[in-house]
């Protein structure tokens, strides 16, 4: 999924918009293209599938994918106009005798029968046999489920007074129940400690409660200024995600990690060892795993942070950090900013029709200065 949006958004890019674009037809263009792709690979003949594996692990297209689409799509600009039999290239783009007129144009068959283009498809190929071997070795691989270890980062990085302030503002709307739990996540959270299932439970449903029901709290409460724990588990879970991809060893992989924090001075280095041996065996990192590996992002030793927003993990701790922002620069409207809202604050799943949205929104943050 990931590779495809990083497809999708790099064609966007190439065909540009504006005066700097190729056309006005970006919208028709763009996908055709890429069923022009998936024609002569995933469904051709001879049946050997686009590796999107190898655009997922760069993280982008290559130079000569770059080239190659760049002259697909000015090509395929061309001939939308010259085969469309109506003025609205958008409507009739949805008709199937588009299609069919393009996809057996000479012009096409010409394009996609140069050597540099058959280079190009034979080295992102995947025989079917190997794709059927990688899904194979994937579903062998024990999956690491970081959902609760995401909660958990999401509550520390709240900090001590974020939950003091709670129990003092609602002092008299909290049983001493929920004031003994209050206490419990503090102490958890100044002992580095991880909340158990049941605490993680309790303070979804107390975060929906105040909400629901008592929204103007929020506004007394500390702001997160500091979100390196979700900037290092997103780090984590991004390098743990490419080398199971990839089919590498997670201990090696990380053990790269561990000499380069050791090079640069970084104190806990034997934590990334710990971690992937962790996930050697299908289990998360702990909350003490992520601080003493945010040492990697305090010392300021990671890799470059990029701005491609396909590529940032919508965390919770991320949907929050976006969700204050905008609350206090308001570029949304009020219906978006309480979509994003209900995402940020665990009101509601993200599923990969939401994600695109909150990437939208995402955007038109980054376009107000909002830095990722």
């Amino acid at each position: 999924m990931i590779a495809k949006v990083i497809l999708f958004k790099t064609l966007e890019t190439i065909y540009g918009q504006g005066k700097n674009s190729m056309g006005q037809l970006r919208a028709v263009v763009v996908p055709y293209s890429i069923s022009i792709l998936y024609k002569y690979s995933d469904g051709s003949k001879l049946n050997q599938p686009f590796d999107l594996m190898k655009i997922w692990i760069s993280e982008k297209l290559e130079d000569d994918l770059v080239s190659f689409f760049n002259d697909l799509l000015l090509l395929m600009n061309d001939l939308v106009k010259k085969y469309a039999k109506s003025d609205d290239f958008g409507e009739y783009s949805k008709k199937p005798e588009l299609w069919n007129d393009l996809i057996n144009s000479k012009e096409i068959k010409l394009f996609m029968q140069k050597e540099n283009v058959l280079l190009l498809l034979n080295k992102y190929s995947i025989s079917k046999k190997d794709l059927e071997k990688r899904h194979l070795d994937q579903s062998k691989q024990v999956a690491v489920d970081f959902h609760d270890i995401y909660r958990n980062v999401v509550i520390h990085s709240n900090g001590k007074q974020y939950y003091n302030d709670i129990s003092t503002i609602m002092a008299e709307e909290l049983d001493t129940a929920d004031k003994r739990k209050i206490e419990v996540i503090i102490t958890h959270i100044s002992t580095k400690k991880d909340l158990d299932i049941k605490l993680i439970h309790f303070e979804k449903d107390l975060i929906n409660r105040i909400r629901a029901n008592r929204a103007e709290v929020f506004d007394q409460l500390p702001r997160v200024n500091d979100y390196i724990l979700g900037d290092t588990l997103d780090f984590i879970v991004k390098k743990y995600n490419q080398v199971i991809a990839a089919k590498k060893n997670i201990v090696s992989e990380f053990d790269k990690i561990e000499k380069l924090a050791i090079s640069k001075g970084m104190k806990y280095t034997s934590v990334f060892g710990q971690m992937a041996k962790k996930l050697s065996l299908g289990k998360s990192p702990i909350i003490q795993d992520v601080i003493f590996a945010s040492g990697y992002f305090s010392t300021k030793n990671t890799e470059p942070k990029k701005n491609d927003i396909s590529e940032i993990i919508l965390s919770e701790l991320f949907l929050r950090k976006m969700s204050e922002w905008e609350a206090k620069t308001r570029v949304l409207s009020n219906k978006e900013r309480a979509y994003l809202a209900e995402f940020a604050y665990g009101l509601k799943k993200t599923t990969d029709f939401h994600k695109k949205n909150i990437r939208k929104h995402l955007e038109t943050l980054v376009n107000n200065g909002f830095e990722v």
